[in-house]
């Protein structure tokens, strides 16, 4: 799985469920997939910009 599959995964849940605890798991894999991706975008200097 790549981090955009992670983070849609608990938001396709929680509509599909309406359970609440989806939201905060939602909210905790965003902040991470943002913390990685940017990670990834600095130390990627090679192909398109």
């Amino acid at each position: 799985m790549n981090l955009v599959s992670i983070e849609e995964h608990p938001a396709f849940a929680a509509v599909k469920t309406k359970d609440p605890t989806y939201r905060g798991t939602y909210s905790a894999v965003r902040k991470l997939r943002s913390k990685y991706q940017k990670q990834i975008v600095v130390r990627n200097t090679s192909g398109e910009m």
